[in-house]
């Protein structure tokens, strides 16, 4: 009985190898499109699951009242909002806190890396202004991909009253290779195919999801951008950008990781947006 040659065992082991590569490729592909985060816990006091669209919403959500739509992040939560939207219900604004694609009850969709969710924010501005009137002042306040989310709803519905983001990236093609080297040096290359699935996974284009060109066409209506000094997955260059293009404020925060401004200084946090709302 002949024996296999070396160089067979090798090439198999190769082959094998590459096929692990791809599969492994695909499966971190499959958990980024769906991130699958959940509640921590329940609504807070005062708030309560809507009927009708995918939210936490506020008791103060009344006629005549100013509404804060908060946004979270990619992997973040509704309940990642429960101080700021506490705070800014006592001070009687409505407040709804939209359920995102791929996170908190909504696990079994896909994330859209902005499209999806600015989606979601039009869906609720149509379900607010039902409930509190189509003359409704909506704030869209944003945090990361929520706020990538909340400057392209803003493109599509002018009608919205002011725009606030933390954390926002620019664009997210160089958002995406910063989020991945930053996880280890250099994965944008050697983990490519996981960029190459996602995209077609979620069907987003990375290239064509670029909030501050949106923040451009939004110029001279009330805007704020926020950005912690300490970002280190989207630097503050992205927010720089962003105030830039919208024309408005930056408020960097000292000592601010990503997406934990408001956990630096709620009290001034909450201040900033009561007064984008009065603006």
């Amino acid at each position: 009985m002949r024996r296999k040659r070396p160089w067979r065992r090798v090439g198999y082991f190769f082959l094998g190898l590459g096929l692990a590569y791809i599969v492994g490729c695909y499966y971190l592909a499959s958990k980024y499109v769906r991130p699958g985060t959940q509640n921590a816990g329940p609504p807070p006091d005062g708030f309560a699951q809507s009927v009708g669209y995918n939210s936490w919403v506020s008791d103060t959500l009344q006629s005549g009242k100013p509404v804060f739509v908060l946004v979270h992040g990619y992997g973040g939560s509704q309940y990642g909002w429960r101080d700021v939207a506490s705070a800014l219900r006592a001070k009687g604004f409505g407040v709804v806190i939209p359920a995102l694609p791929g996170h908190d009850n909504r696990q079994d969709e896909k994330c859209g890396f902005g499209i999806s969710e600015s989606k979601t924010i039009l869906e609720g501005a149509d379900w607010i202004r039902e409930k509190a009137g189509k003359d409704a002042k909506i704030i869209l306040v944003g945090i990361s991909l929520g706020g990538a989310a909340s400057w392209l709803a803003a493109e599509q519905d002018p009608n919205f009253y002011a725009v606030a983001t933390e954390g926002s990236f620019a664009r997210l093609e160089p958002a995406t290779r910063s989020w991945f080297n930053r996880k280890t040096p250099g994965a944008t290359t050697y983990l490519a195919p996981v960029i190459w699935f996602a995209k077609r996974m979620s069907g987003v284009d990375p290239s064509t999801v670029n909030p501050v060109e949106a923040a451009a066409k939004w110029r001279g209506k009330p805007a704020l951008v926020i950005h912690g000094d300490k970002d280190e997955l989207f630097p503050i260059e992205n927010g720089k950008q962003l105030a830039e293009a919208a024309g408005c404020k930056l408020w960097t925060v000292k000592g601010a990781p990503h997406a934990h401004c408001s956990s630096i200084n709620l009290e001034k946090y909450v201040e900033q947006l009561v007064q984008l709302a009065k603006q």
